[in-house]
């Protein structure tokens, strides 16, 4: 019961963007053509000349991926060396061939001169990822694509409502895709959105992606499913919700979990109550992300993520931590609090057993070094008097030492 208190007090869920009972109830009534609604409201806000939703963001990738091959001939895609593994799935399944490149080691985002070494004229696209809502620099990226003409595909799935240079993360590149899960910004239980800016990529999409609808059984599934999700990721019950293996935000997807549907009715439109609330939920998580930073910052041996507090989007505050045990003791005692302090994940690409045997794998140590010191904090749902508590047992856990036995570092 002394251990458990403690967690009951400070528990702060991993939720990016809240959601209520009325929205799940609401979502239920006038559904007709909200799908429609939802694509075209993507469509005005970043630029795009074709939208297109489905059951999850990694399938929209997919599709993207596909098309972007068909239109150029080539099978290759350059991908970040640390990033969600769905990205490298959704190549994989596309049938091409992955290129895994370094990523800045403080920033955690893919180094434009790094993909300037590995891009030929075998790569159909690469994948920029903005990490954690972190901008990537776009425009570097996008003077190489173009120099070597591939496409450049933003992965916004952690970063809707951030910018670059004023504009829009999203509508920076030939494509995007935007993740609706329930650990992301803009959620709907699930589900990806692509918004094409290029006319050559939309052409082949309005031929390749032809979607069925879901069962009624898929549609129940999911909603309730999302009544639970919500039920468990209030404070009081987020200590339940985190012993629950399906329930954590941060679990690594193991597959495409296919086949990939079209977006529902229900899931569009809580999407878009969802979507109108962004600026509101983008402003909350940086106002906090400001306080960790005033708080943590040259206070001990890490370093912040190495981005713009006026563009990121902050799904969640990360930093790299330089000793793995240390690491691990700060994420242990963080959880022992109710915070939901996560590594995120738990290799880089060329690791994972899905990792073609056929492709080069080039030792990506920034990669590597993130893997093994990467704390990530969940932001929406702290107060001031959370990010206090927050600070203290990282600062504290720091000056007690780390004496974590048998810490495996990946190699």
């Amino acid at each position: 019961m002394r251990k458990f208190l403690p967690s009951l007090i400070w528990s702060t869920p991993a939720i990016a963007t809240p959601l209520t009972p009325l929205d799940l109830l609401s979502c239920l009534f006038n559904k007709k053509g909200v799908v429609k609604q939802l694509e075209e409201l993507f469509k005005r806000d970043y630029k795009g000349v074709y939208v297109f939703s489905c059951s999850l963001a990694r399938w929209s990738l997919f599709f993207l991926l596909q098309a972007a091959s068909l239109v150029t001939g080539r099978k290759k895609v350059i991908i970040p060396a640390y990033t969600c593994p769905t990205v490298g799935m959704a190549v994989v399944e596309a049938g091409l061939e992955p290129v895994a490149v370094d990523v800045d080691k403080y920033s955690f985002n893919i180094q434009p001169n790094k993909v300037k070494e590995e891009i030929n004229k075998d790569i159909a696209a690469v994948v920029a990822v903005h990490s954690f809502g972190a901008p990537c620099d776009m425009e570097a990226l996008r003077a190489v694509t173009k120099e070597y003409g591939c496409f450049l595909i933003e992965d916004v799935a952690q970063a809707a409502g951030g910018t670059y240079k004023g504009q829009p993360l999203g509508s920076l590149g030939d494509a995007a895709i935007f993740s609706l899960g329930r650990g992301k910004v803009i959620r709907g239980h699930r589900g990806g959105i692509a918004v094409v800016q290029n006319p050559q990529l939309a052409e082949m999409l309005e031929k390749i992606f032809l979607l069925p609808s879901p069962n009624f059984l898929y549609l129940i599934k999911t909603y309730f499913e999302e009544w639970i999700i919500n039920l468990l990721s209030t404070p009081e019950l987020w200590v339940l919700a985190s012993k629950i293996f399906a329930s954590r935000v941060g679990q690594e997807a193991k597959s495409m979990e296919g086949p990939p549907y079209r977006l529902t009715g229900w899931q569009a439109k809580l999407a878009i109550r969802s979507y109108y609330r962004l600026s509101g939920s983008l402003q909350r998580r940086r106002k906090f992300a400001k306080v960790l930073r005033r708080l943590l910052d040259r206070k001990g041996n890490w370093v912040l993520q190495n981005t713009s507090y006026e563009e990121s989007a902050f799904m969640r505050f990360a930093f790299l931590v330089e000793d793995p045990a240390l690491r691990k003791r700060i994420i242990e005692n963080l959880r022992s609090y109710g915070f939901d302090a996560t590594p995120f994940y738990s290799r880089p690409m060329y690791g994972y057993p899905w990792w073609p045997k056929t492709a080069k794998v080039k030792k990506c140590e920034n990669a590597e070094a993130i893997v093994n010191g990467l704390v990530t904090l969940p932001l929406y749902m702290l107060t001031e008097r959370k990010c206090y508590k927050m600070a203290e047992i990282i600062l504290d856990t720091a000056k007690s030492g780390s004496s974590v036995s048998e810490v495996k570092d990946y190699g």
